[in-house]
Order: C-alpha cells, then sequence, then structure tokens
C-alpha cells in the first residue's frame, strides 16, 4: 500500500470515530505513537542502528468489533539504509465479555515492504489470532494465540506462536505510576525457527493534562530455548491518546 493510501485510511478511522454531535459516539478511538530502539515484535525485536518508529490506530465499536492499523517505520536497518514504510499491518476483529473474561478473534494481514527487516522474508502475511483474557484478575493474565501463513515467495510458508503473561500498573502518586508486564512466547516455525523467549518490560507512566498518557518502556528479553538468539535489551518513549 502506498503512503497516500495510508494517510488517507489513518485520517478516515479518526474521522470515523469522532461524534458527529455532543452525544456520546458509538466508537472508541485508541492510538499510540512509539520512538524505539529497536524494531519490537512479539517474537523479538529487530536490532538496529537507528532508532524505530511505530504507531498505531485502532476503532472499536460498542458492540466489541474493532479494526485498525499498524505501522512501523525503519529507516536504518544494520548500517544499511533502507527505505521508510518497512511494515504495515491491517486488521479487523471482535471482542466479547465471557464471565470475568474477555474471548478476541481478530484476523491480520502484515505487509512487509523491506526484505532487508527479516532476513529477507517480505511480501504478505495472514495471522488468524485468538485471545483469552481477564482485566479484573490480579496481574491482568492474557494468553495470545497466532498462527500465520506467508504468501509471497519469500515469506516463510506457515507457523504459529503463543504468548501468555499478565502486567498491573501500580500508582504511585497522583501524576505517576509504574507499569510491569511479564510475558512468554513459545515460536514454533515463524521464519523457520524455535524458540522459547521471555520479556520483562517495566514503564514509567505519567498521564497528560487534557488526555493521554506518556510512557517509557524499558524491556529485557532472554532466550530460554533457540538457536542463534541473544538476550535483547531496548528503551523508548510512547505517547497513548
Amino acid at each position: 500500500m502506498n503512503r497516500k493510501c495510508l494517510i488517507a485510511l489513518v485520517v478516515g478511522l479518526f474521522v470515523a470515530s469522532a461524534p458527529a454531535t455532543a452525544q456520546e459516539s458509538a466508537f472508541t478511538r485508541s492510538c499510540n505513537v512509539k520512538l524505539l530502539s529497536a524494531f519490537v515484535l512479539d517474537i523479538g525485536a529487530r536490532p538496529s542502528d537507528s532508532p524505530a518508529l511505530q504507531a498505531s490506530c485502532r476503532i472499536t465499536h460498542k458492540s466489541g468489533a474493532y479494526g485498525g492499523i499498524w505501522v512501523g517505520q525503519l529507516t536504518d536497518y544494520l548500517g544499511e539504509r533502507s527505505p521508510l514504510g518497512t511494515e504495515n499491518d491491517y486488521y479487523v476483529g471482535v471482542a466479547k465479555k465471557v464471565g470475568m473474561f474477555t474471548l478476541d478473534v481478530s484476523a491480520w494481514l502484515y505487509d512487509i515492504a523491506n526484505p532487508k527487516t527479516f532476513d529477507g522474508l517480505a511480501g504478505d502475511f495472514v495471522d488468524v489470532t485468538g485471545a483469552l483474557s481477564c482485566s479484573t484478575c490480579k496481574m491482568s493474565p492474557y494468553l495470545e494465540i497466532h498462527t500465520l501463513y506467508g504468501t509471497g515467495p519469500r515469506s516463510f510458508q506457515g507457523g504459529w506462536y503463543a504468548k501468555v503473561g499478565g502486567g498491573k500498573t501500580v500508582a504511585v502518586n497522583k501524576r505517576f505510576a509504574l507499569g510491569v508486564d511479564l510475558n512468554g512466547v513459545h515460536n514454533d516455525g515463524i521464519g523457520g525457527g524455535y524458540a522459547n523467549v521471555l520479556r520483562l518490560t517495566v514503564a514509567p507512566t505519567i498521564p497528560l493534562k487534557g488526555g493521554g498518557t506518556l510512557k517509557v518502556p524499558i524491556s529485557y528479553s532472554s532466550p530460554l530455548k533457540g538457536e542463534g538468539l541473544e538476550d535483547q535489551f531496548w528503551g523508548g518513549v510512547a505517547l497513548f491518546f
């Protein structure tokens, strides 16, 4: 997808979620922009000599149906210059309350524009995801199962990964909170690999006047099993609005 279409889609999401009158809108919008020291994904972070810019915007209907876009921009991969628009993801889904739990089913289309980002992998990838979470439980536990299939000639032909974890945000005072998230990922076949990775993220959180939240995530991940994997450390700043 070219940049003009991408901009038009993002603007359309904002317009669709804005209430036309003072009456409450049937849609809610949640967006974020992150400047990180690495290109960060569920299954690991790709190292880079320059920061990565990642942004997403999601529109949710009161029925639980939602759709959104995720964009990753990598300006420099291991010292080699690469164009912006490294990865663009588009997704739709529905989330429903089932007792104390939330069941979430979604479908994603990953458009990886630059093969340098993932060791030669490029093209479109389809991801069907099922997730179960409990936001009212202690540590807000969650479980996600992703099944992926690559459609491009340079994409992997299949694989899946599962992520399980939990987190909590503790208010230090009226102007400062600390968020903690611990999760483990089992990767079976994504990119031809197999690995178990444990990741801990700590994020000082500051609410902003007029709405929005500023976070400073700091993350450390360690491979429990897998070939050629190393400990990873990354940080950055994120604006949620």
